[in-house]
C-alpha cells in the first residue's frame, strides 16, 4: 500500500474518469503507473522483489 497527497482537483479527476469506466481510483492510478514504467524502458514484472 502507498498514500500519496493529490491536488483535490485531481483526485475529482481521476474519480471522474473512473466512475466513466466503471472500474476504481486505484485501477487508474494503477495504469497511469503501469504506462511510466513502460515509457521508462522499466519492466516491473521482471524486476527483482524487495522487502522494503
Amino acid at each position: 500500500m502507498i498514500n500519496i497527497k493529490i491536488d483535490p482537483k485531481m483526485k475529482a479527476a481521476i474519480q471522474k474518469v473512473a466512475e466513466k469506466r466503471f472500474i476504481s481510483m486505484s485501477a487508474i492510478i494503477k495504469q497511469a503507473i503501469e504506462k511510466y514504467l513502460l515509457e521508462q524502458g522499466v519492466d516491473w514484472r521482471k524486476e527483482k522483489e524487495t522487502n522494503k
